[in-house]
């Protein structure tokens, strides 16, 4: 037990001092990299990016720094001694690595809560405030983008700001909580089945879109100018079009009110103007969620097994490339400590070789890490 605590605290003495110093470093050439490129932004506003950064960054290094600090001990061990002492007293190699895993495990178990719950928070924040001050800011909206709710809908907006304080709040929101009493999968459902706009009250919704969409102090309405859907068939040929010069999100219920637009059919080439019509579009507050906030590992795995059916198959499998990035960082950070005293366990008995291989777990475990999201992307 003295031992374990000793090790414990050596280990992350060295693991977090390294992370700091390994983000002060990035963050320090990155400093000078802004001051010479950004020519709209003032050194006080490159000074407070840079300090915005530096928990992004510092998680960032916590791989390398994992597999680093592991190097260290292990070097240190050897060099006082201790490591043949382990043996001596009867440490087999079994709980010696037992110890080095559990070490992994325990790192895990603190940066998963860390990560998701602070320092997506922090991402979040320094890449608003990079995308407003060095981005002519133009942070989150959408302008002239195309998107592919479903595997025969596309959509493109003109113009959208989901950065306003209520349409981002709601769409951090858990999906869950976005829809009315009907409940989100029975309005999935609903529109898994059918492509039809329902009808709508033109007295009551031609008020709401012409007054009460352009309420700023509105906590449940966004808008945003030029929407067009574009429905085709099985067969790849058009089904319908429905235009909109203005339109409003409603998040609570998952529903786009479309004002002053026109509908085409295009089998009977039917044209038809209407003041208001609504239409239920989950994939599309889906799809915006997924552009404008930092998703935790949960709200990934929720997406990803339990919205299959309402997302176009790239976005499905962009989902996919996300869950396994973020899952291999926490396994790396797992699995470093392990590989490396496993490896030098190994090796021990060879003079050069024992510290070659630990040299090459990083590098090796980056370079399998790169593979296996390649063919992610290549067969997924």
């Amino acid at each position: 037990m003295v031992f374990i605590r000793y090790f414990y605290k050596r280990f992350f003495t060295a693991f977090l001092s390294i992370s700091f110093v390994l983000s002060l470093l990035y963050n320090f050439l990155e400093f000078f990299e802004k001051l010479v490129r950004v020519q709209q932004a003032t050194f006080w506003q490159v000074v407070y990016f840079t300090a915005l950064n530096l928990v992004p960054t510092f998680a960032r290094m916590w791989p390398v720094a994992c597999w680093l600090a592991t190097c260290l001990v292990v070097r240190e061990l050897w060099q006082r001694g201790e490591w043949q002492t382990l043996q001596l007293l009867g440490a087999g190699r079994a709980r010696v690595l037992a110890l080095f895993l559990g070490t992994g495990l325990l790192l895990v178990a603190c940066a998963v809560p860390l990560y998701e719950i602070g320092v997506l928070t922090a991402v979040e924040r320094a890449e608003t405030f990079r995308k407003e001050t060095f981005k002519g800011g133009l942070s989150g909206r959408i302008t002239a983008s195309w998107f592919m709710l479903e595997e025969h809908l596309f959509c493109y907006i003109g113009f959208l700001d989901p950065s306003t304080p209520a349409l981002r709040d709601a769409l951090r929101a858990p999906q869950g909580e976005r829809v009315g009493n009907a409940g989100f999968q029975e309005e999935l459902a609903t529109e898994s089945e059918s492509k039809t706009i329902p009808a709508c009250p033109e007295e009551e919704l031609a008020e709401f879109c012409l007054e009460g969409s352009r309420d700023e102090g509105s906590k449940n309405l966004a808008t945003g100018k030029d929407l067009l859907l574009v429905y085709r068939n099985a067969n790849g040929s058009l089904e319908k079009l429905i235009t909109a010069p203005t339109f409003s999100l409603d998040y609570q219920n998952q529903q786009v009110t479309l004002c002053d637009g026109e509908l085409f059919v295009a089998d009977t080439n039917e044209q038809k103007k209407f003041v208001s019509e609504v239409i239920a579009l989950p994939s599309l507050f889906l799809k915006l969620s997924m552009q404008q906030e930092q998703p935790s590992l949960f709200v990934l795995m929720q997406r990803f097994f339990v919205y299959r059916a309402l997302l176009a198959y790239d976005a499905w499998r962009e989902l996919l490339l996300a869950l396994a990035e973020r899952l291999l960082f926490y396994f790396q950070i797992a699995l470093y400590p392990l590989l490396t005293a496993g490896l030098f366990m190994a090796c021990q008995h060879y003079v050069y070789a024992r510290w070659v291989v630990i040299l090459l777990v990083y590098p090796v475990f980056a370079f399998l890490s790169l593979f296996i999201l390649c063919l992610f992307q290549a067969f997924a």
